[in-house]
């Protein structure tokens, strides 16, 4: 992925798979802070990989900048998973593992 950020552009290329979990994400990340929740998870499950699961953790009541990261660094070593990364603008952690590794991250963000 490459990002142009006077455009607030992305260009991206890979494989049919990589790009579909891509623009899952934009769509899933270009919603409003404040918009109605539904009771689902906001998860991704790769085809053909049954166990790799990219998930979306919005986090409610809005937290700062400095809590989303300070979140994100103790999920990486609890769920031995590199991808965990905060988004502020949208009060958000992006986590993308194994669905057991998903579900320590649960674990570990609901108890904050």
């Amino acid at each position: 992925m490459f990002t142009y950020n006077a455009a607030r552009a992305v260009a991206a290329r890979g494989n049919e798979e990589g790009l579909a979990a891509a623009a899952w994400l934009f769509n899933e990340l270009d919603q409003p802070v404040n918009a109605p929740q539904d009771s689902g998870p906001h998860e991704y499950r790769i085809p053909g990989a049954s166990d790799d699961v990219i998930r979306v953790f919005r986090l409610a009541p809005p937290v700062s900048a400095q809590r989303l990261d300070d979140l994100s660094n103790r999920i990486r070593p609890m769920t031995r998973s590199p991808i965990a990364m905060p988004y502020p603008a949208n009060n958000a952690i992006v986590v993308r593992a194994m669905a057991g590794q998903i579900a320590l991250a649960e674990q570990l963000i609901k108890q904050q």
